[in-house]
């Protein structure tokens, strides 16, 4: 046996967990009224903002719920890291 697995077993035992099935992002999102999004890799990369990111963000503001987005890149200034997103609509 694993050393990690002698020490999770135990936990994992006590604390019984279940298993959540998310189909898709719609789903759970209507459950909050607020959404905090991590800019990079999550909304973005190094080529761009991802597809259906501005269709994303229609259907949240249609559901009256409020994002955030949030970063620690230090390679550009908080300004020119939101010119990117309103370049794009968002």
């Amino acid at each position: 046996m694993k050393a990690t697995q002698k020490y999770l077993t135990p936990l994992l035992t006590r604390y019984k967990t279940t298993t959540m099935k998310i189909s898709s992002f719609k789903e759970i999102v209507t459950n909050y009224k607020v959404i905090f999004f991590d800019s990079y890799g999550v909304l973005r990369n190094y080529k761009g903002i991802f597809a259906n990111v501005n269709e994303m963000f229609s259907f949240l503001e249609s559901k009256n719920i409020s994002s955030f987005l949030l970063t620690n890149d230090a390679s550009r200034s908080p300004q020119q890291l939101a010119d990117k997103f309103i370049e794009a609509s968002i």
